[in-house]
C-alpha cells in the first residue's frame, strides 16, 4: 500500500522527493500491537519529527508534506504534534485515518501551513468501523474511526478553535464517482495509485488560500 501511494504521487507529477517511512515492526501478525502501543506511537512520532527537523535544517525553505494511511495517518498527526516550536510542515494528508472522530486536531492544524485534508469512507466499516470499535483507535478509543465517519469539533470549543477547524481542515468523503479511479470505498481504496494521482496530488498542489472546510 505504501508503494502504491508513492507510485501514485509520482504518476501525478509530484516534483518532490518521495520517502516511505514504515512506522510498524514489519510483522503483520503484530497489527494489534501496532494499533494500541502508545509507547511505540510516541517513539515513532518523535523519530519522524526528528527527520523533518533535520531535513528542514539541511534544505531550508523546502516544503514538507506528510501523508499517512489508516494507523499511519494517525502517526502522521502525532509526528507533526511532536515538532519543536517554530517548525511546521506544509500540509498533512490523511487517508482514512484510525483516529477517533473527536480527536483534538488543533496542534496539528496549527503546525501545518496549509492544514489537513482527511479522506474518509463510510464503506470502511470492517476495519475502521467494527475493527476500531473492538480493538480501539490509535488514540485508544473504542469507536468507529474518523477515517470512516469524519472528524468532529471537540465539545466546548472556543470561537478561535472553531475558526481553526473551519479554515484548515478539509474532509473529503467517498463518492461513487471515485470508483472510476479504482477506489471502491474499502480500507485499501484510497491507496490505489490511480486514485492517489487523480485525487490526492491536486491537494498537494493547491495554494494555501484554497483550503476550506
Amino acid at each position: 500500500m505504501n508503494h502504491s501511494i508513492a507510485r501514485g504521487l509520482a504518476d501525478g507529477g509530484v516534483p518532490s522527493a518521495i520517502e516511505i517511512y514504515d512506522w510498524t515492526t514489519g510483522v503483520i501478525l503484530l497489527f494489534l500491537y501496532h494499533l494500541r502501543s502508545s509507547r511505540r506511537h510516541a517513539a515513532q512520532a518523535r523519530q519522524i519529527a526528528e527527520r523533518i527537523v533535520a531535513y528542514q535544517r539541511d534544505y531550508p525553505g523546502r516544503p514538507v508534506q506528510i501523508i499517512g494511511h489508516s494507523g499511519g495517518a494517525a502517526i502522521a498527526v502525532l509526528a507533526v504534534e511532536s515538532l519543536p516550536a517554530g517548525v511546521n510542515v506544509d500540509s498533512i494528508i490523511l487517508l482514512q485515518g484510525a483516529l477517533s472522530p473527536k480527536y483534538d486536531l488543533q496542534r496539528a492544524l496549527a503546525r501545518s501551513e496549509r492544514g489537513i485534508v482527511s479522506f474518509q469512507s463510510f464503506l470502511d466499516f470492517l476495519f475502521l468501523g467494527v475493527g476500531t470499535s473492538i480493538a480501539g483507535t490509535i488514540d485508544g478509543r473504542l469507536t468507529p474511526s474518523a477515517g470512516m465517519v469524519g472528524f468532529r469539533l471537540p465539545g466546548g470549543s472556543s470561537a478561535d478553535e472553531q475558526e481553526l477547524y473551519s479554515s484548515k481542515l478539509r474532509q473529503v468523503p467517498f463518492r461513487a464517482a471515485m470508483i472510476r479511479d479504482f477506489n471502491f470505498g474499502g480500507h485499501m481504496g484510497a491507496t490505489n495509485r490511480v486514485f492517489v494521482a487523480r485525487h490526492v496530488v491536486p491537494f498537494l498542489e493547491m495554494p494555501a488560500s484554497g483550503r476550506s472546510s
